[in-house]
């Protein structure tokens, strides 16, 4: 009994010790908006609080349009963009205006997947996983084709 108490202590000993560690970095980062996002946003405001926040489409777009030229790569500011034409109800310039880009960049994965998102069915399907095929790594491409086969799923 009382080796099965001092094994018990010995257990209970390295236990505590394990657990009073503390990681040496963390394990999990906070998600921030990207520096582009952050600045383009600003701009945003500052453009709405300059229209009493009567701002027009043209005026955002063309805020946009400055972000995008700057960081053509930046999915988060394309999708952002993307917004903006659904928040103007204006869907048919944007799904022109995104098959533009992917016609004009045809082995880009994010201009597959950017174009995936303004089309439905069966047509964003075959972006989505285009976008993935380009690039197998490419967060965007595949969380589109996951969406889309998860939508398809009764």
């Amino acid at each position: 009994m009382r080796k099965l108490m001092l094994l018990a202590g010995v257990v209970l000993a390295l236990l505590i010790a394990a657990c009073s560690q503390a990681p040496k970095e963390p394990t999990a980062k906070v998600y921030s908006d990207p520096p582009e996002m952050k600045a383009c946003n600003d701009s945003l405001e500052a453009y709405a609080g300059s229209m009493g926040g009567q701002g027009a489409f043209e005026g955002y777009q063309a805020v946009y349009e400055h972000f995008l030229k700057a960081n053509p790569n930046s999915t988060m500011l394309h999708r952002e963009n993307q917004s903006l034409f659904d928040g103007f109800d204006q869907s048919d310039a944007k799904v022109a205006y995104y098959k533009e880009l992917q016609e004009k960049n045809p082995n880009s994965a994010m201009y597959a997947y950017l174009y995936g998102r303004c089309l439905t069915g069966d047509e964003s399907e075959k972006m989505f996983r285009k976008a993935v095929e380009l690039d197998p790594k490419y967060y965007w491409g595949n969380f589109g084709m996951a969406s889309r086969l998860m939508s398809k799923t009764p």
